[in-house]
């Protein structure tokens, strides 16, 4: 089925920082002496701010996560792959990985990082698994940097692009 997990109103409340206690009738908060004094607009404000703030924070959590994501779980794209390496090795990349030679990883613009897709080769048939570990590409019209390993599985590393499909697995 997929989609956003089933939290209870309660997890959410103490995700969001608001906990039943926080809720319940006591001594005036410092918004319900605002209010008292005539504020409520600021007091809505405030409060509205609060919860977006760790709204954002909260989504972000499981965007990061993998679990939340902008393309569903089957998503196919197509379009030109190129492959980036040389020059690179050493460096980290987007996951905090040291990027090596030989490895069977990719960079996309947007899906999780971790997640793993199927490119195919349209050009010569041949089929790679892949991890997305790393941003980019950064030219324009390109779908997917494939690392040297995949590069060569894919036998990309030739002609340095390909037409290729992606499928999220």
């Amino acid at each position: 089925m997929g989609g956003f997990p089933n939290f209870t109103l309660g997890s959410l409340r103490v995700i969001l920082g608001s906990s039943p206690k926080q809720l319940q009738l006591g001594t005036p908060s410092l918004g319900q002496r605002a209010l008292s004094r005539g504020c409520a607009m600021q007091q809505t404000r405030m409060l509205n701010s609060t919860f977006f703030m760790r709204l954002t924070r909260f989504v972000s959590f499981f965007l990061a996560a993998g679990l939340l994501s902008g393309a569903p779980a089957q998503a196919r794209q197509c379009g030109q792959a190129s492959w980036y390496g040389p020059g690179l090795y050493g460096n980290k990349t987007a996951n905090g990985e040291t990027f090596r030679p030989g490895t069977m990883t990719a960079a996309h613009p947007y899906l999780p990082l971790g997640s793993w897709v199927r490119v195919v080769n349209r050009d010569n048939g041949l089929i790679a698994d892949v991890r997305i570990n790393d941003r980019g590409p950064y030219v324009g019209g390109r779908i997917i940097d494939l690392g040297h390993g995949s590069a060569q599985r894919l036998r990309v590393t030739e002609s340095g692009l390909a037409n290729v499909c992606i499928t999220r697995i």
